[in-house]
């Protein structure tokens, strides 16, 4: 089934999985897409059938993916379970699950048209809802582009960034309590397992409230 441009407006109001109040959210760059030959396809997750679509509120899906069938909602779980953290939060940056970057969508966005949307609306909506709970933490995930996407410059000043200690290629904003890590799914530039633990301590310090989490 191919997208409409409503479909489209519809997942750009979509922000995520699981409890948005939950302390601890991860957020992927674009959430993955079912199988099949279109460019354009649904999500994944085919719960978004069970979402009432009607009106400009936001949407979300309460019910968390398993994490049997997907290694990024594996990580989600596993970090958030080292971390002693049951209820989290699954969102995205760029919402619509398009199979390379050159799709042109609905209503004509072509690759720099819908990365201007996902930085003029999404990453806008993304800070404003991580900002309505003092003590949030976020992961953030993906094939950097944090620039690009305007994460490092919207959600963090340039200055604020450095990397996180025991872990170079994650990058760390303590005013904002936002990690920036590597892609979770697999590829060349998938997490380490020592990315993951320093990740795990940084989420865990914060979350306790500790000296770490305090810088």
């Amino acid at each position: 089934m191919a997208l409409s441009e409503e479909d489209i407006d519809y997942l750009f109001r979509f922000v995520g999985y699981g409890d948005p109040k939950s302390r601890l959210w991860f957020v992927g760059i674009e959430e993955g897409q079912q199988g099949g030959p279109d460019a354009v396809k649904p999500p994944a997750r085919s719960s978004h059938e069970n979402v009432e679509r009607d009106g400009p509120e936001l949407h979300h899906d309460p019910t968390l993916p398993s994490g049997e069938s997907n290694r990024v909602w594996a990580m989600c779980r596993g970090i958030a379970q080292a971390c002693g953290i049951p209820s989290y939060f699954m969102s995205n940056i760029a919402p619509v699950a398009r199979r390379n970057i050159r799709v042109i969508l609905p209503g004509g966005l072509d690759s720099r048209a819908y990365r201007q949307r996902v930085q003029n609306e999404r990453v806008p909506l993304l800070g404003k809802l991580l900002r309505e709970q003092q003590d949030r933490v976020a992961v953030f995930h993906g094939k950097a582009g944090w620039r690009t996407h305007g994460v490092i410059g919207q959600l963090c000043d340039e200055e604020e960034v450095e990397s996180l200690d025991g872990a170079p290629g994650v990058l760390v904003c303590h005013p904002r309590r936002i990690l920036l890590a590597n892609t979770f799914a697999y590829g060349r530039r998938w997490i380490s397992e020592s990315d993951q633990r320093a990740i795990e301590h940084q989420v865990d310090a914060w979350l306790a409230g500790s000296r770490s989490g305090a810088r």
